[in-house]
């Protein structure tokens, strides 16, 4: 298998040496045949035989490349050593002066120096073993011109689109070439990884979108359904198997297990960028108060055995029908964008255990890593409405769980005991000290006490007092900062309150912060805003916080993160004018009740938006 593998590759190097053979004399200004072994390229926008050919002296440390040359196979190989290219004799001024080590002259079809040609396949084996840098990791959008320390001026060498041999002078040595690489001749543009993308979006989004959006009402009743049987975190089995169905209807290739109950859809169509769509699956043990004729009833055993009621609180049910519908709209479009989409659903996203779950269950190993990552979320506000911003976006949170300790005994003799009801008080009151007098104003810190739990009766003092507290940081060095604080506050108090030991702290959970890429989200802005119209906007940075960045940060991936309105319209209007908006359920709360539409349509919409951005 690999040894037909292989075949297939060389097969494909001699095919661009074939096309190289076909170009017929090249020559310079002066008419002289531009000849010399040197390093060769395609670009993707030209056809095979736009050959452009770099010229004068050393190029070692430039690393250049063939790229997109013959049937495809390979990528990107270089050729020869790099040394020089000549357009007339140095030494002689002949125009009809031709180095003997590679003619591209319409006479010879490989170089002439065996060496040379050993050097080629050797380079190819060894890319093939794996043992060289695969030649995807660069394309041609960019190029360093190198010093130039003899007798003539770098020159740009290509073949135009009739074949036309033109010639083009390096503007200074050193120096990075701006402008469009065409067949035109314009081919001053340099050098850069694959992570320097072009974000600007292509024209006719919108009318992809009309055209293929999917009727919604099979993903309203999915949304329903969804709503009906949520699961919590670590959890979401039922939930996993309604998006893995959805996906391999639509013929894509599906992996289910990763980390938990994660999944992918890989849905690959053609060369070109990998985007990453991400939902969560998850839901929260609240005790749902909405009223709706599709609430949830359901209750689950949680972790620790406890039986709590189940509610879709968060709006992920709405995110999974929303990148459900996107994937059929993506695949319906496949003739308008190329590439490669992932739709992954994450578990645990509640915990801030899910994403890291799937990346260390080897998710990229699994999955071609992607260019660009793209999340969105349901907030409390009017329906139809879209925002991102660049930058920092959410904060960082962390949960953890102290337990301060007394001496218990009898509620009518507290003079024998030490009551940790009562310091469990001064704690929770002082620690806000920490917000209002330690930290400055402009910076964002919440901490809140979610939950204390002490004692089982009245008329006894207990032994003990568990405080679960949440804490939110927008930067590392403030996070630092309060959690130090809260230590030394619960340690005081405790000492001050003459605890008989000193209090214990665990960990629950620490979300990291969130920030967009500001490429990303100035590209989106344009699309969004190009589709939405008025009702895209920037938003003010919440206080929620997310794991999405953990399945980026450990590839360096780019991410962008924007959020949907929500509320019924006539609701948020009526709230609005009363100026009450803050009297409207939100996020976590058993009362939150998105409207369906047009907030399914909405996201659907910005799911493909976002994901056509990056993949026309």
């Amino acid at each position: 298998m690999f040894l037909t593998w292989l075949f297939d590759q060389l097969s494909g190097l001699i095919s661009a040496l074939q096309q190289i053979h076909t170009l017929g004399p090249v020559r310079g200004q002066d008419g002289g045949d531009l000849a010399g072994r040197t390093s060769i390229g395609f670009h993707h926008d030209l056809k095979p035989s736009n050959i452009l050919l770099f010229g004068k002296d050393t190029w070692e440390d430039q690393n250049l490349k063939i790229s997109d040359f013959g049937s495809g196979r390979i990528g990107q190989v270089t050729l020869g050593s790099g040394e020089t290219i000549y357009n007339s004799n140095p030494s002689t001024g002949d125009p009809n002066y031709s180095a003997p080590e590679f003619a591209v002259d319409g006479r010879t079809s490989c170089p002439k120096d065996v060496w040379s040609m050993g050097c080629v396949f050797l380079e190819v084996l060894l890319w093939a073993l794996g043992l060289a840098k695969n030649p995807d990791e660069f394309k041609y959008d960019r190029m360093v011109v190198p010093d130039v320390s003899s007798d003539r001026d770098a020159m740009f060498w290509y073949i135009d689109g009739d074949g036309v041999p033109q010639l083009k002078p390096a503007v200074t040595s050193s120096t990075e070439m701006e402008g469009a690489f065409q067949p035109n001749g314009d081919v001053e543009k340099s050098l850069s990884t694959s992570q320097d993308f072009n974000y600007t979006p292509a024209p006719g989004l919108e009318g992809i979108i009309n055209k293929f959006c999917p009727n919604l009402e099979t993903f309203e009743k999915s949304y329903y359904d969804l709503h009906r049987n949520p699961e919590l975190s670590g959890q979401e089995h039922d939930t996993a198997i309604v998006a893995a169905n959805h996906l391999k209807g639509l013929g894509l290739k599906v992996l289910t297990g990763i980390g938990g109950h994660g999944l992918v859809g890989i849905l690959v169509n053609g060369k070109g960028r990998t985007i990453m769509l991400r939902s969560e699956l998850d839901a929260l043990p609240l005790l749902e108060q909405t009223g709706l004729p599709y609430k949830s009833t359901k209750s689950m055993k949680d972790d620790a055995g406890k039986t709590k009621p189940v509610m879709h609180a968060c709006g992920h049910d709405l995110h999974i029908a929303c990148l459900m519908a996107c994937s059929t709209l993506l695949h319906s479009a496949k003739a308008c964008w190329k590439g490669t989409a992932i739709f992954l659903f994450q578990p645990g996203e509640e915990t801030a255990a899910g994403a890291q779950a799937m990346v260390d269950a080897g998710l990229y190993d699994l999955v071609p890593k992607p260019d660009v990552l793209l999340a969105q979320h349901v907030v409390p506000r009017r329906a139809g409405k879209v925002s991102i911003s660049p930058g920092p976006v959410l904060p960082a949170a962390d949960s953890i769980s102290i337990r301060i300790f007394g001496r218990g005994g009898h509620g009518g003799s507290p003079q024998n005991c030490v009551d940790p009801v009562m310091l469990a008080g001064y704690i929770i009151v002082r620690l806000q000290s920490i917000v209002s007098r330690e930290t400055p104003p402009a910076e964002t810190v919440v901490i809140s006490c979610g939950s204390i739990h002490g004692g089982d009766a009245p008329n006894v003092i207990p032994d003990y007092v568990d405080l679960d507290l949440n804490i939110r940081t927008r930067t590392l060095a403030v996070r630092k900062q309060v959690l130090a604080s809260i230590r030394r506050i619960v340690e005081g108090e405790c000492e001050t309150s003459r605890a008989p030991q000193k209090p214990t702290f665990k960990g629950l959970s620490r979300f990291p912060p969130t920030s967009n890429d500001k490429d990303l989200t100035e590209a989106l802005s344009t699309s969004f805003r190009n589709y939405f119209g008025d009702e895209f906007g920037e938003h003010s940075s919440g206080t929620a916080s997310e794991d999405v960045s953990n399945l980026a940060t450990p590839l360096g991936i780019p991410y962008a993160y924007w959020t949907l309105g929500c509320i019924d319209p006539a609701k948020w209007d009526t709230a609005k004018e009363r100026n009450q908006l803050e009297l409207i359920p939100g996020n976590h709360s058993p009362f939150f009740a998105p409207v369906v539409e047009p907030t399914l349509r909405t996201g659907t919409k910005a799911f493909a938006l976002a994901a056509l951005t990056f993949l026309t």
